[in-house]
């Protein structure tokens, strides 16, 4: 089901059948050296560990073209708080050569579903200081950094200072116009493709 259509490329939920693509995302080199994955991810580890992730209650998303309906990346909510409100963003990962306005678009939509469609009072995050895509995206979609873990996150390729990222409502609400008019200038900007309280009960967040 389509929840919501952008102008590259329109979200939904991730499913079994998108085993295989994120497994070819996450191996990339660039995605691969910031995560904590000492050995290749495989189909069957990634399948049992999107089974857990339904258990839990996590919102894992995919992004797809909006012509050619292909796969293009993946984006998070999880450790979900249901009666706080909050969730924490991120397993980011695109296909090799991406256009950078997908990427951005995809991380907007999923923000979008967050604060307007679940009303969600807190978006946490936390991404390697010398991760700098990762940072201008985090401070493009609005966050706001509130504190760095040295050499928190270990790797097989290192050990590197984490930045602590936060985001409230009143920060996308702020960011939101800026971004549309970096990405929707002239275009037409997305909606949700149903009505608000199907897509809550289809998200299971209650």
């Amino acid at each position: 089901m389509v929840i919501v259509e952008g102008v590259w490329g329109f979200l939904r939920l991730m499913q079994e059948s998108d085993a295989q693509d994120i497994v070819n995302w996450r191996n990339r080199e660039e995605v691969a050296r910031w995560l904590v994955q000492w050995e290749p991810l495989t189909v069957e580890a990634h399948l049992a560990w999107f089974k857990k992730s339904q258990e839990q209650g996590d919102l894992s998303f995919i992004y797809t073209d909006a012509k050619t309906e292909q796969p293009l990346g993946s984006g998070a909510l999880y450790n979900i708080d249901r009666e706080e409100r909050s969730a924490e963003w991120g397993r980011v990962c695109f296909k090799e050569g991406m256009n950078p306005f997908g990427i951005l678009e995809a991380s907007f939509l999923i923000h979008c579903v967050a604060f307007e469609l679940l009303d969600m009072k807190r978006l946490f995050c936390a991404c390697a200081q010398a991760n700098e895509s990762a940072v201008r995206l985090n401070t493009f979609l609005g966050y706001q950094e509130i504190g760095i873990c040295p050499l928190a996150l270990k790797t097989p390729h290192g050990s590197y200072d984490l930045i602590d990222f936060e985001m409230l409502p009143e920060h996308f609400a702020k960011q939101k116009e800026d971004i549309e008019q970096s990405l929707y200038k002239g275009r037409s900007i997305p909606q949700f493709l149903t009505a608000h309280d199907d897509l809550k009960d289809s998200l299971i967040l209650k």
